[in-house]
């Protein structure tokens, strides 16, 4: 069971990166696309003005559903890892925080 709950942990925590990635991206395109500078803290902002204006529906749909999605997928793996550990299981970190 506990190798269950941490696969599925992990499996939440790479969508929700890999999802995060793909969205910043697209932001990026899309500003470059608009002639705005999404290298700096203005055009970022720039970008999500646009966003939360819905000047464009895809922008829009696609950056708010990574978003409140992303925080629904990382509550789901933090909600999976304290199961996991109510019910027994020892998470080991790998790396250099690795207790040896």
């Amino acid at each position: 069971m506990c190798d269950a709950i941490y696969y599925y942990k992990e499996f939440a925590f790479y969508c929700a990166f890999i999802a995060g990635v793909c969205t910043v991206i697209y932001m990026s395109r899309y500003a470059r696309k608009k002639g705005i500078d999404f290298n700096s803290v203005f055009g970022l902002l720039e970008v999500y003005r646009l966003v939360f204006a819905f000047k464009n529906k895809k922008l829009s749909l696609v950056v708010l559903l990574v978003m409140y999605g992303n925080s629904l997928l990382l509550l789901m793996a933090f909600a999976l890892h304290y199961w996991g550990v109510s019910e027994g299981c020892v998470f080991k970190l790998s790396g250099k925080w690795a207790d040896n």
